[in-house]
Order: structure tokens, then C-alpha cells, then sequence
């Protein structure tokens, strides 16, 4: 029996990405069931990789510096990356003649609108990391000028409705998504994130008064609402503290609210670390505050590891993780007041936090990892038998 070449197309490994760790864990889990497991970057560039790359896993770099066009002015960047795109598509297509790949992945990155036109002889699917109107949250998040907003809304209708119809699958992290985007194309699937941590055995023992949050200090994820919060919090508390953990172009901002409002004894800032889960051990309740997410793995990490959450309902990830007052709480979107009060719930309540951290630890399993490689070891043979099927009808019909 021949072994089957699975490709994941990501744009780098050299920053502590939520998709980038994904991928590599399912890559490693699925080199372990057998499978020859490639992740072609695009633009590593020699520089070294945040994590820890298993052997099993063979790595290359397309070398096509897409950053560059970020300094530029919105038209010399279009062309620019219009050019760079061409280079890219050229290089990749020689790549996968190489390779000669059964199924290859796209993250919804650089390389989304290109693969479908390859004809390397790879299954082509793509998995969407994000939710269903990313662009367009996005474009309203940042508050772009209209002609910049207008840009993300054309590309986020064009992916839509003309690219991702174009692969053999789409799959998406949730159950809303997939709703959703089954009212535009019939492709989808639902297969959601596994848990990352393998030991399992591992919790905290929420004793101690410590919250965290953790993710890229970006305006999406609206670490300046949770300050905002802490601020609320403290007038009830003065003995827990806050760490944010990350970084990112908002961490001056960040810094500088801290400062405003006087929250330095008891809000930290601290790096990213390769040892994320003794943070996490070493605290007692995970906060999120974003504006939308797609499936948060800091809720993963965190309900494995004991802990229970506070998130804000947003689309539309942290709803299919968290279950609502019995292994943390979803809040209505922007309502800070009431954030506030179930941090503090939890903080005070010592039977109600052991509650809820042993509930969520429990609850999560339904994510392990044994679970969610058997539905993609399902779908790459469905695939794989959809595929053949329709080689022979072709031939037959020739």
C-alpha cells in the first residue's frame, strides 16, 4: 500500500501562531498514523522556527518575501504583491511536481487563490481558521478608509463565492460556520481544533489569584477592553493580578492604558513563551475579550488545563467551546460591567471556580486529539476514494 503525501501550504513558522502550532501538531499526529507529511512556508527565509519542528516533517521554503509590501503605499503594494504572486505561484507549482502530493492544504493564506489552478495532480482543500466574514470584521475593526474597507469586502466576496467553491473541501473550525458558508458552496465540513497539550494529566489547582489572557496584541483581540475591565475589577479586589501574555503592535498601547488608569501593581505584560502551560498551571481563570474569533485554542489550552473561562459571546468561536455557567461564562458582547462581575464571581467563590475548572477540564475532551485525526484520516480517504471514482468514470467514458 502506497503512503499517502498530505502538504499544508503556511505562510511562515518563525512566530508563535495559533494556525502554525495547529498545523504542526496535526502534521506530527498524522506522520505517526503513517502518513508523509509536508508544510511548505512561504516566506521562512532562513529565519529560525519558533517551534519545534519533528523530523517526521519535511519543511520547505517558497522564499518569497511578501512582507515587504507592507511599507508601501496601497497601490505600489498591489502591484508589488501582484508580481511577488506570480513568482510564488510559478515556484509552488514546481514544488508540487516535485512533490507529487495526494492532498494539499490551504490555510487561507497567500496561497488560496492560486492552488485550485495547479494541476500537480494534488486533491486541493482549504481550512478556514477564521470566521466566514473575517475580511469584512476585520476591515470594520481596523476602521480602514472606505476605498481600503471596500477592497476587503470585494476580496472577501470574491473567496467566498468564486475561490473556495473551487476546492474539493472546505473545512471549518465550528458548527455556525458551516451553516453558514453551506448556504454559498456544498463543499464544507465541520472538523474542529484538537487539543495541544499531551499530557493530560497535568492541572492547576486554582489556588492561585492570578487571571490570564493570552494572544497577539492586536486590535481583534481587544486587550484594551480587558484593562479596561481589570479596572472595573479592582475596585471590588486588590489582591489578584492580570497577565497578558503575547505580543504585538498594540503593546505600547497597552502599556500606556495601564499606566493611565494605575493598574501597574496588579496588570503584567509578559512575553510569549515556549512554556505556555505553566502559565497557565500557575494561574487560576482564562479571560478572552476579542471582537471575533474563529475556534480560540486559548480556551483549549486553558480548559485542559483546569481552568475556567470568562469570554465575550463574539462570532463565533468561544460559544462551541465554553459552556455557558458550568465551565465558564460567555458575556454579552461589550458589556464590561457584567464581565466584571463574573471575573469577580470566580474569583471569590472558591467552590464555584474548583466547579467549574474540574467541569471544564472534563468537557474539553471532546476535542482530543485521537478524535479529531480519525475525522481527517476520514476525509483524506473519502477523498482519496472520491477521487479514483471519478479517474475511472472519466475513463470509461473516454
Amino acid at each position: 500500500m502506497n503512503v499517502m503525501k498530505i502538504a499544508y501550504c503556511l505562510p511562515q513558522l518563525f512566530e508563535a501562531g495559533g494556525v502554525e502550532r495547529i498545523v504542526l501538531l496535526k502534521a506530527k499526529l498524522l506522520s505517526e498514523k503513517g502518513y508523509e507529511m509536508h508544510i511548505i512556508t512561504a516566506e521562512q527565509l532562513g529565519r529560525p522556527f519558533f517551534f519545534n519542528i519533528p523530523p517526521s516533517i519535511q519543511i520547505h521554503d517558497i522564499g518569497i518575501n511578501f512582507s515587504s509590501t507592507l511599507s508601501l503605499t496601497p497601490l505600489q503594494r498591489l502591484w508589488k504583491r501582484h508580481k511577488l504572486i506570480k513568482k510564488y505561484k510559478r515556484s509552488l507549482n514546481e514544488l508540487l511536481q516535485r512533490l507529487k502530493c495526494d492532498i494539499v492544504i490551504s490555510t487561507f493564506s497567500h496561497e488560496v487563490n492560486i492552488l485550485p489552478s495547479l494541476n500537480d495532480g494534488s486533491i486541493k482543500i482549504v481550512e478556514a481558521h477564521f470566521p466566514i466574514y473575517h475580511k469584512r470584521l476585520m476591515a470594520d475593526t481596523f476602521q480602514f478608509p472606505i476605498a481600503t474597507k471596500l477592497m476587503y469586502y470585494a476580496k472577501d466576496w470574491v473567496e467566498r463565492h468564486i475561490i473556495v467553491p473551487k476546492y474539493k473541501r472546505l473545512i471549518v473550525l465550528t458548527t455556525t460556520d458551516a451553516n453558514l458558508w453551506k448556504k454559498i458552496t456544498d463543499n464544507v465540513i465541520n472538523i474542529p481544533n484538537l487539543l495541544v497539550f499531551t499530557n493530560n494529566h497535568q492541572q492547576t489547582n486554582l489556588t492561585n489569584k492570578r487571571v490570564i489572557a493570552v494572544g497577539h496584541f492586536s486590535k481583534i483581540k481587544s486587550f484594551d477592553t480587558l484593562i479596561k475591565i481589570w479596572m472595573l475589577v479592582k475596585k471590588h479586589d486588590n489582591e489578584w493580578e492580570l497577565s497578558i501574555i503575547g505580543k504585538g503592535k498594540e503593546y505600547s498601547m497597552m502599556q500606556n492604558l495601564i499606566e493611565k488608569l494605575n493598574l501597574q501593581d496588579s496588570v503584567k505584560i509578559l512575553p510569549t513563551t515556549y512554556q505556555i502551560r505553566n502559565e497557565y498551571l500557575n494561574s487560576s481563570i482564562c479571560t478572552l475579550t476579542s471582537k471575533y474569533e474563529g475556534f480560540p485554542m486559548v480556551l483549549l489550552e486553558a480548559m485542559q488545563s483546569g481552568l475556567p473561562c470568562i469570554a465575550f459571546d463574539c462570532p463565533n468561536g468561544p460559544r462551541e467551546i465554553i459552556n455557558n455557567k458550568k465551565d465558564g461564562y460567555l458575556v454579552k458582547q461589550d458589556d464590561l460591567e457584567e464581565y466584571a462581575k463574573r471575573l469577580l464571581e470566580l474569583m471569590h467563590n472558591n467552590k464555584l471556580r474548583c466547579s467549574m475548572g474540574n467541569a471544564a477540564r472534563t468537557n474539553i475532551q471532546r476535542y482530543s486529539s485521537d478524535k479529531v485525526i480519525k475525522q481527517w484520516e476520514n476525509l483524506f480517504n473519502q477523498l482519496i476514494t472520491e477521487n479514483q471514482n471519478e479517474k475511472n468514470r472519466n475513463c470509461h467514458n473516454s
